[in-house]
């Protein structure tokens, strides 16, 4: 497993790819261009840990968070900043977001937790769910571009609680 602690970049990309899992605490990446990206990738280990834990992520400007669990799922502590986060992930997912736009693909069961404790607008730009329930909770407006969840089951409904108004 990956312990990442502390790092600030003034500008540039930072990958980071690994077998097992990454935990991830107190990241910055500050230089706010496009280019500046945060690119993670985990693979399942031996042990069999994969997931994501998150701590206070920060990327300024027009910076992403690309995630790419493929054995395990994703968690946060603390807020996770950035322009667009982009997750795929074999298991549950929940996030605490200060956040322009989000995509997210769940291809393994699991539930969706996202909180975006801000009142801009958050665009949900990619929902597709293999097999599980969905909670959005946002202080402001939320724009749903696509939605799918792949299993129709009673427990695998889609919640939605904004505080402001709800674009389909």
């Amino acid at each position: 497993d990956l312990l990442l602690t502390g790092a600030a970049l003034p500008n540039g990309r930072l990958l980071v790819f690994n077998v097992g899992a990454i935990d991830v605490r107190n990241v910055a990446l500050n230089g706010g261009g496009d280019e500046d990206d945060f690119a993670l990738t985990t693979l399942a280990s031996v042990s069999g840990s994969t997931g994501v834990a998150l701590r206070d992520v920060a990327i300024a400007g027009l910076g992403d968070l690309l995630i790419n669990a493929q054995s395990g799922g994703i968690t946060t502590a603390g807020v996770i900043s950035a322009d667009l986060v982009d997750i795929e992930a074999r298991g549950s997912i929940q996030l605490t977001t200060d956040i322009d736009d989000l995509a997210l693909r769940a291809t393994a069961p699991g539930d969706i937790t996202i909180n975006h404790p801000d009142v801009a607008t958050l665009i949900l730009r990619e929902l597709d769910v293999l097999d599980g329930a969905v909670t959005v909770s946002t202080d402001g407006a939320l724009v749903l571009q696509s939605a799918i969840i792949r299993t129709n089951a009673e427990a695998n409904d889609i919640e939605i609680d904004a505080g402001g108004d709800i674009h389909f």
